[in-house]
């Protein structure tokens, strides 16, 4: 239990907001009852208390966020550069044929932000290939080179790529994640961040810094 001693009043209080009682030293109890008589001033004071507890604990909380990546003159290849990457790859003939073009190839291409909650050397070849940041792949491999490959498998870290937007803010409300980017004429931005969840799907909403929400494509396996 936890007590606040006002010692300017002499009175003891503990926070209607947490369960508990609210006493004055020298208040007189009530024994038909087992209440106690508070005066005005008590009352307004525990309630000052209560909102202040409320208030620390709707407050949105902060987020441990490490930025592996940043690049903030990074360009996306251009069209033509991305179509003679994946031509020679071989594997992408499929979907460079205008007809049969795959839907993720495009989601891929179209989307600025992606969010990944799994990590593996080959799930991570379409989003690098798919998205045209195989041209910093040499410089995205630091962002695993220690345990967070481990750590983003077990649960414990999350991963957004942006693309053309730098991150501003992040924050865990309630029972999701606020991130909040600007808009930029470039640049590329992997950011890691502490989980607050166990969700099997990220809950992120992603919101620029003029209100407008950004899509965020997931790479998951």
């Amino acid at each position: 239990m936890s007590n606040f001693l006002a010692t300017a009043s002499l009175v003891v209080l503990t926070t209607s907001a947490l369960g508990l009682w609210i006493r004055p030293v020298d208040s007189t109890v009530n024994s038909a009852d087992g209440f106690y008589s508070v005066s005005a001033a008590t009352r307004e004071t525990a309630a000052t208390i209560d909102r202040s507890f409320e208030q620390l604990a709707n407050a949105p909380a902060s987020i441990l966020t490490d930025i592996c990546l940043d690049l903030p003159h990074w360009q996306r290849p251009s069209p033509d550069d991305q179509v003679k990457q994946l031509e020679a790859m071989g594997r992408y003939e499929a979907t460079l044929i205008p007809e049969t073009v795959a839907e993720d190839s495009k989601d891929w291409w179209h989307h600025d932000a992606f969010s990944f909650t799994t990590y593996g050397l080959s799930a991570r070849t379409d989003p690098l290939y798919l998205s045209g940041v195989w041209t910093a792949m040499d410089q995205i491999w630091d962002c695993y080179s220690d345990d967070q490959p481990e750590r983003i498998n077990a649960g414990e870290l999350a991963e957004i790529w942006l693309l053309n937007h730098r991150l501003v803010d992040l924050q865990w409300q309630e029972d999701h994640y606020l991130l909040t980017v600007e808009p930029s004429q470039g640049g590329l931005q992997l950011v890691q961040f502490q989980r607050q969840d166990i969700a099997t799907q990220l809950p992120l909403t992603l919101i620029t810094t003029d209100g407008q929400g950004l899509p965020i494509l997931s790479g998951d396996w």
